[in-house]
C-alpha cells in the first residue's frame, strides 16, 4: 500500500514573512496538511488493493474506481493533501507580484488587469468550500 507521508516545506516556515508569518505556515504545515495525509491514508486503507497502489493523482483523476464509502474522504483529502504539495512549492522567499509574458496578456484579455483578476478570484472563492486557497 502507498503510505502518504508529509512532505517537508521546501523552506523555512519564516522565509514567507512579513506575508505569511512563521506561526501559520507552522500550523498549516504540521496540523492542515498532516490532518489531509492522515485522513487519506486511513482512507485508502479502506481501499481495495489495486487503488491503494495508486500515486494519489491517479486516484483522483478515477475516482469512479473507489469505493463510494470512501470517495468522499478520498476527494477531500487527496485533494487536500495534494493542494498542499502544491502549494508549498508555488511559494517561495521574495516571489509573489504580479504576472508577466503570457500569463499577464491572458489575465489583461480575460479579466481587463490583474486587479480586476484578482477581485474576480477572490469573490468567487469565497463562494466555495476550501475557500483558503484562493
Amino acid at each position: 500500500m502507498t503510505k502518504y507521508e508529509l512532505p517537508p516545506v521546501p523552506y523555512a516556515y519564516d522565509a514567507l514573512e512579513p506575508h505569511i508569518d512563521a506561526r501559520t505556515m507552522e500550523i498549516h504545515h504540521t496540523k492542515h496538511h498532516q490532518t489531509y495525509t492522515d485522513k487519506l491514508n486511513a482512507a485508502i486503507e479502506k481501499c481495495p488493493p489495486e487503488i491503494q497502489e495508486m500515486d494519489i493523482l491517479e486516484i483522483l483523476s478515477h475516482l469512479d474506481q473507489v469505493p463510494a464509502a470512501q470517495k468522499g474522504a478520498i476527494n477531500f483529502n487527496g485533494g487536500g493533501f495534494d493542494n498542499h504539495r502544491i502549494f508549498w512549492n508555488n511559494m517561495k522567499p521574495s516571489g509573489g507580484g504580479e504576472p508577466g509574458g503570457a500569463v499577464a496578456d491572458a489575465i489583461n484579455s480575460s479579466f481587463g488587469s490583474f486587479s480586476a483578476f484578482e477581485e474576480k478570484f477572490s469573490s468567487d472563492t469565497a463562494l466555495i468550500q476550501g475557500s483558503g486557497w484562493g
